[in-house]
């Protein structure tokens, strides 16, 4: 029987290549929904997990922009 599994060595390539192309679409000041979902992909599947406090700066700053939304949609809501 043949292995038809791909050699370790290029799998590791492959996965950071993909890592790379996903941070040079992401720096793209025009980033699209697709790409962003892919990259909350590829970093759930790898089991990359961040908290905020944890020194992350990025994940701080978004928690607390999403805060203001919640905090302006409950505000909203008693007007209608």
């Amino acid at each position: 029987m043949t292995n038809n599994r791909a050699d370790e060595s290029i799998l590791a390539s492959l996965h950071d290549l993909l890592a790379k192309r996903l941070i040079e679409k992401l720096n793209d000041s025009e980033v699209d929904a697709s790409t962003l979902n892919a990259a909350s992909k590829f970093l759930k599947d790898n089991n990359i997990l961040a908290h905020a406090g944890d020194d992350s700066g990025g994940l701080d700053e978004l928690s607390s922009i999403l805060r203001s939304f919640e905090t302006k949609g409950q505000g909203s809501k008693g007007a209608h």
